[in-house]
């Protein structure tokens, strides 16, 4: 062996001292090396967005990013998956599981979420202009600085749901972006039987 390694076994306190010789361009190259591994990070993994078409599930999954628009995604399973940046265009996520689910600045304009779980999930800056939230479980999500105009928010468990900075709200809404929980009414085809309405409505609950 010759050069710095030679150096180094011979003395091993030389180490330091010579790796600061180490060319500019030899470590500029590193750098290069070191942000091309790490920026395939910052997109959907592949392998997640084929486990989430072929199964209907990925739980934790790194969908950031991803093009999904217009998927029949009914009652899929996305507990906690980062879904940031991600197209849901037009996606049909009905009664899908979504808590805790990252959806900041994911675009879900059209999207059917009608009684999909989205329980502290955060949709920071989302755009769910036209999207359907009817029946949906909203406790304790995050939608500041998302775009709501002309969603639908019939029968939503809104509580604790945090609407700070939200656009197109109604005047009462906006002005309580911290909601209270509300009794959930079950959409029709999940109505239960009819003696349990009649005790519900007798007795409240």
């Amino acid at each position: 062996m010759t050069g710095l390694s030679q150096d180094v076994i011979s003395n091993p306190r030389m180490d330091f001292r010579r790796a600061r010789r180490i060319p500019f361009p030899a470590l500029a190259g590193l750098a290069a090396l070191a942000i091309g591994l790490a920026g395939p990070a910052a997109a959907a993994n592949s392998d997640h967005v084929r486990q989430l078409i072929e199964t209907g599930a990925c739980q934790g999954c790194d969908l950031s990013g991803a093009k999904l628009k217009g998927l029949k995604l009914k009652e899929a399973d996305l507990t906690g998956a980062n879904l940031s940046g991600a197209d849901l265009r037009q996606t049909d996520l009905r009664r899908a599981r979504l808590a805790q689910a990252v959806l900041a600045g994911a675009r879900l304009k059209e999207s059917r979420l009608k009684g999909a779980d989205l329980g502290q999930a955060d949709l920071r800056r989302a755009d769910l202009r036209e999207a359907d939230l009817r029946y949906a479980h909203l406790y304790g999500a995050d939608f500041q600085g998302a775009d709501l105009s002309n969603a639908r928010l019939e029968e939503a468990v809104l509580g604790r749901t945090n609407f700070s900075g939200a656009r197109g709200l109604s005047e009462a809404l906006a002005a309580q972006p911290t909601w209270q929980p509300e009794r959930r009414i079950a959409p029709p085809d999940e109505e239960p039987n009819p003696l349990a309405r009649i005790w519900r409505y007798l007795f409240g609950s």
